[in-house]
């Protein structure tokens, strides 16, 4: 990071573009609100409680996106299925911290909400 502010400032702007744009190559096939939680996570990666307040945010928003869809399901054990996974989404308790893998969790949660 010293070595990187180190840089002139157009060197620092063209390194910040060549990363950007192999960020959005690399994950162009996710959707608008993965890439919205990917991108809290890295603007709050050094404010947990605010990362934490945005985690539970989303993962009520998933609750609720997936309880909604229950009804429109014909197949009784993809309704099962489903039923059984909106028990596991659950926000975090205050003594808990995200955790990478609660990350990767709600990014497949709303794979999950795009597919049904």
């Amino acid at each position: 990071m010293e070595e990187y502010k180190g840089y002139s400032k157009d060197l620092r702007i063209l390194t910040y573009k060549m990363l950007l744009d192999k960020f959005n190559e690399k994950y162009d096939h996710l959707t608008g609100k993965q890439k919205e939680v990917l991108r809290e996570v890295i603007t709050s990666v050094d404010n947990t409680d605010k990362l934490k307040e945005y985690y539970n945010s989303r993962i009520t928003e998933v609750q609720s996106l997936l309880e909604g869809k229950i009804t429109s399901i014909k197949d009784e054990v993809l309704k099962i299925k489903i039923t059984e996974i909106v028990k596991y989404v659950k926000p975090l308790e205050k003594t808990e911290k995200v955790t990478n893998d609660c990350i990767i969790n709600l990014l497949q949660y709303y794979e999950l909400v795009n597919e049904l």
